[in-house]
């Protein structure tokens, strides 16, 4: 075989493909500081030809940087080879190769396996300058380069490959003999914080703690807690090299329960039942709770258990719902309901009775909890206990539609989840889609709100946004499987090359095309073994179970599937999942091998050379397809490009924008509306049912926050001026503007059937109060003046969010009529009236000053003199009065601040003696209290003053030294003390060999009681300023009925 079909250019691959391994972000150059286009969004995209010229660049730049050349000199004559780009190595190399004296070059040189190559595909790669040819067909060249020597490729990986005399005549990079050991010190390198770890560190390990940080926290030993993580109970649970995905998703639920959901969930209940919080209450306003403990008690009496709540427990509201809510949720009081274990989460039948039952107490509560202000009339207790729970639940979610969700009409009529929920998109279509009737095809019986309704108004509104966003063309009249259908071929045709698409027909179903698309990927048997495919998935299991709100079947899925690739390591399913992906795009090659069970196995020099040799195999074979789609996001992903660096800025020589430029102009497109009223004429009105093209009217809008943010932060500080940010903003203002068209036309079908529904309904003014009665005549006047306007304008130019805005202010004003009512509401000053005799009657006078106390009863005097003939147009001033009886009964003022103060000789000594206990407060760190008995601190020892309540915490041991006494002020801790025993280093409030032991320990520094100064305190019973052998000698002395300990004074003395 004649050598000179051989090449040197293995040495080009290496340099080109690995020495570019530390791939870093460069900047644009010239050729491509334009972007290949912008989506409907205005967001850029680079075309696969740019992304390929970005790759060669920068392999070009890396080429350039390391320089290698060398020279091979056979005595009668020379070549130099020259790697410092793509094309001079191309050009080089064959050169080289077409030398005349190659072959004698070769016999009289050993090049080893470079004499092997097959350089076909160097001699015909074109070059970066050819004409004709974009960087795509350089990289295809290279990759077939790569195919015909696939193996010598996986040699040079695993250091096999014999560079012969090359390696003689120039000093090639030791990354070269090296590469998974060089790939993996920069993987070690970036995981570390851009610092080279210490030798023999493992990539699982920087992988393990870089997870750890971030879910856990990091462990504070003077807290004793973990500090930045988002669920610190996961601490000990989340090795991803061992944990199965199963019982990691199953610590991940029982931790996030705890450390996210309780807290959520606490504070969530408590402003839902009126508990305000505020800097002076963190933990929620005690005066505002009115409904918790009720609330709780019935959950409690469903249950059938009791809560037992610890003194800390009750300092605040926010206290007692999360003490609450752990004991149901965390420490077990739920599990006779439901329980989570490694096979899985079980519902009993009991829970489905214990949510039945809350559900129908709930609905009789909510009337008079007061938060429901769209809904006046509701079903009474006996309508409730007829009702199905399905009807319950229906109920249920239309009065929390109705009530949060602005503008939602869920008529009596939607008896069904389903129909609540389809309702609901119709109230959200009127807006978007004016022109869509979908109350009039309900009324003609051909939409169905309690069947298939609910697809048909979901799958316009699909089509509305996803039409509105992308370039789909979604074509009308299609239904919810055709629709998704047609995404699905949509994204198969934009990326083509990313997905295994080769056992797709033209006869199958959009559902067993994502059969075939994604669980090639992700296996079914990720979900439970009755899942059947992605039809089951979507439309039974999401859709079915949402609809019918079978929570029940929702909670299906977390389920165990005994055969599931999910009982495998989380490192092994993670790097299986990016096999199926890879390996799917090279039509199910073994590019990457399965079942990798750590990180650092991916450098072992096998496992690499299999995956370049294997990629080098088959790259050619499926790039045409693949690297369209592929280029554009890897160049960005690696960082080459972003969104940034194609955004629309001002061209080159605009004059820039001050504050004041830019706010006018803003104005001018934007108007302000304040001080206007809706009903004004020169209110301004905009919003996205304006315009013919949503995507428009979405840049705009976010160029116009943009701007707004710009002004903002100058009127916050004058120094944020960004001159150059205002200039391209005021840019992007503009252009996105001229880009705006108005849709032409406007519909009032939904403003007419409102006004009519109105006159229909024939309200008159002597039922409502006045001030109610005139808000709706000014919105229904408004009401009709626009529907008229826009029945008669025939430029185009009317306004569709007007007409929104009208059919919304009138559904308002309709919803804010409130009855007439002869006389104020006095039951709230009546209250606080009671409330303040009873305190009157029993507080001591002693604890406060005389001003306060004196404004206390003035204005109790004051207030039970009020008038009681005020109407209820003047309500403001019933309730004036009864807030400054409220402020003056909780506004009494301590005569001492709040503090800690000892008994007097509420303890006793050694003999029996009544002593008094002492309270230390030298610092923050330096707070105790000792003079204690034996058993250690007892709450009668020590009193409050100023208001001050005090909750303790024990030891492990019992109430002995390190016992926390916590002093807490309007629902804040601002003080903790510790308990100290002289004597006594355990805490269990005893003086034996349990704390001689430690005091041993301590002085030959087995312990740290850095964190622990009571320990320090109680230790030293010598006086001597140490914990040492002498302190522990007379511990052991104590506990012999030697000698004693002075517990006022820490001395010991003998007996």
């Amino acid at each position: 075989m004649k050598q000179s079909t051989r090449i040197l250019g293995i040495i080009m691959a290496v340099v080109m493909l690995l020495s570019a391994i530390p791939f870093g972000a460069h900047a644009a150059y010239a050729q491509y500081v334009t972007a290949g286009g912008y989506n409907k969004l205005d967001q850029p995209y680079v075309t696969a030809q740019q992304a390929a010229s970005m790759l060669l660049d920068m392999v070009d730049k890396q080429l350039q940087e390391a320089d290698i050349r060398f020279t091979v000199d056979i005595y009668i004559s020379s070549k130099t080879l020259e790697l410092t780009s793509i094309d001079t190595a191309i050009n080089s190399i064959t050169s080289f190769w077409n030398w005349n004296y190659l072959n004698y070059a070769f016999n009289l040189f050993s090049f080893g396996d470079i004499e092997r190559m097959d350089m076909y595909w160097i001699k015909n790669c074109p070059l970066r300058t050819s004409p004709g040819q974009t960087d795509i067909d350089v990289i295809i060249g290279l990759a077939k380069f790569m195919k015909a020597n696939y193996e010598r490729i996986g040699k040079i990986i695993d250091d096999t490959f014999d560079y012969g005399f090359v390696e003689t005549v120039t000093d090639l990079p030791a990354t070269v003999h090296d590469i998974p050991g060089t790939l993996k010190a920069s993987v070690l390198k970036s995981l570390n914080d851009g610092v080279d770890p210490p030798a023999g560190t493992t990539a699982n390990s920087l992988v393990q703690k870089l997870i750890d940080s971030l879910i856990v926290g990091t462990y504070d030993p003077a807290t004793d807690s973990y500090e930045g993580g988002i669920m610190p109970g996961l601490a000990g649970k989340t090795n991803i090299f061992t944990t199965s995905v199963y019982t990691l998703t199953t610590d991940l639920i029982n931790a996030g329960i705890k450390d996210i959901v309780v807290p959520l969930l606490a504070r969530m209940i408590l402003e839902l039942a009126g508990v305000d919080f505020s800097p002076e209450y963190p933990g929620g306003d005690p005066s505002t709770v009115q409904n918790l403990d009720m609330v709780i008690e019935i959950v409690v009496g469903i249950m059938g258990t009791e809560i037992v709540y610890e003194p800390e427990d009750l300092l605040t509201p926010l206290s007692k719902m999360t003490a609450a809510l752990e004991f149901l949720l965390v420490d077990g009081g739920f599990h006779s309901f439901a329980y989570l274990d490694d096979t899985g989460l079980h519902i009993t039948d009991a829970f489905v009775t214990f949510i039945s039952d809350i559900v129908r107490v709930a609905l009789s509560l909510i009337p008079n909890l007061g938060f429901l202000k769209a809904t006046t009339v509701f079903k009474t207790e006996a309508e409730i206990n007829a009702m199905t729970m399905p009807e319950c639940y229906a109920y249920l979610a239309r009065l929390l539609i109705n009530e949060f969700v602005e503008y939602a009409e869920i008529p009596e009529t939607a008896t069904t989840i389903r129909s609540v929920l389809t309702y609901l998109l119709i109230s959200m279509s009127k807006d978007i889609l004016p022109e869509y009737d979908f109350d009039a095809m309900i009324a003609a019986g051909t939409l169905n709100p309690d069947t298939d309704g609910i697809f048909k108004v979901g799958t316009v509104l699909i089509r509305y946004y996803l039409n509105g966003m992308t370039d789909m063309a979604i074509p009308i009249n299609l239904t919810f499987e055709q629709t998704l259908s047609h995404v699905v071929n949509y994204l198969l045709n934009k990326y083509p090359g990313l997905f295994d698409t080769s056992d797709i027909l033209p006869t199958d179903s959009v559902w067993t095309k994502i059969d075939k698309i994604i669980f090639d990927i992700i296996p079914l048997n990720w979900l439970p073994a009755q899942f059947t495919g992605s039809q089951y998935l979507i439309m039974n299991w999401l859709i079915g179970n949402v609809l019918d709100f079978n929570y029940v079947g929702l909670l299906s899925i977390v389920y165990r599937n005994p055969n599931s690739e999910l009982n495998k390591p989380v490192v092994t399913v993670l790097f299986n999942t990016i096999a199926r992906l890879v390996n799917g795009m090279f039509g199910n090659r073994a590019i990457m091998p399965m079942n990798i069970n750590s990180v650092d196995a991916i450098f072992g020099k096998s496992t690499l050379r299999s995956i370049i040799q294997t990629l080098s195999q088959y790259l050619a074979d499926y790039a045409n397809t693949m690297l369209g789609s592929l280029l554009p996001i890897v160049t960005k992903l690696i960082g080459l490009w972003s969104d940034a660096t194609y955004v629309r800025k001002a061209p080159a020589g605009t004059p820039l924008v001050t504050y004041a430029a830019l706010k006018n102009k803003l104005l001018s497109y934007y108007p302000s509306n304040e001080g206007k009223n809706y009903y004004n004429a020169n209110y301004f009105f905009m919003d996205q049912e304006d315009y013919s093209e949503l995507a428009a009217f979405m840049c705009f809008d976010k160029a116009r926050k943009e701007v707004e943010a710009l002004l903002a932060a100058y009127e916050e500080n004058p120094e944020n001026l960004d001159l150059i940010a205002n200039t391209d903003a005021s840019y992007r203002l503009t252009y996105y503007y001229n880009r705006l068209q108005l849709r032409g036309t406007t519909s009032v079908i939904h403003l007419n059937k409102l006004i009519q529904k109105c006159a229909a309904a024939n309200y008159q003014q002597a039922d409502y109060t006045a001030a109610s009665w005139s808000a709706y005549q000014t919105a229904y006047n408004f009401a009709v003046a626009v529907k008229n306007a826009a029945l008669a304008d025939t430029t185009g130019t009317y306004r569709q969010s007007k007409i929104s805005a009208a059919r919304h202010m009138l559904m308002k004003a309709v919803l804010g009529l409130k009855p007439f009512v002869p006389f104020a509401d006095y039951l709230q000053l009546d209250y606080y009236v009671q409330q303040a005799n009873e305190m009157l009657n029993t507080m001591d006078f002693s604890q406060y000053t005389s001003a306060s106390i004196q404004a206390f009863i003035a204005t109790l005097n004051a207030t039970q003199a009020f008038r009681r003939d005020i109407t209820a147009d003047q309500q403001a001033l019933v309730d004036a009065q009864a807030q400054a009886l409220y402020d003056a009964m909780y506004g009494l003022v301590y005569l001492l601040p709040p503090g800690i103060a000892p008994v007097l000789d509420s303890s006793v000594d050694y003999y029996g003696n009544p002593i008094t206990p002492v309270v230390v407060n030298n610092s923050p760190t330096q707070r105790f209290i000792f003079g204690l008995t034996y058993g250690g601190f007892q709450d009668s020892f020590v009193r409050t003053i100023g208001g001050a309540v005090l909750s303790v915490v024990p030891t492990s041991f019992g109430r002995g030294t390190g016992t926390r006494v916590r002093l807490a002020f309007g629902g804040i801790v601002i003080a903790t003390y510790y308990a100290v025993l002289f004597g006594d280093i355990n805490g269990d409030g005893n003086i034996d060999s349990g704390d001689s032991g430690l005091i041993i320990d301590y002085e030959n520094f087995y312990l740290n009681w850095n964190a622990a100064p009571f320990k320090v305190k109680a230790g030293d019973v010598n006086g001597d300023g140490n914990v040492d052998t002498s302190d522990a000698g007379v511990v052991t002395d104590v506990e012999n009925y030697i000698c004693s300990i002075d517990q006022t004074t820490g001395n010991f003395f003998m007996l």
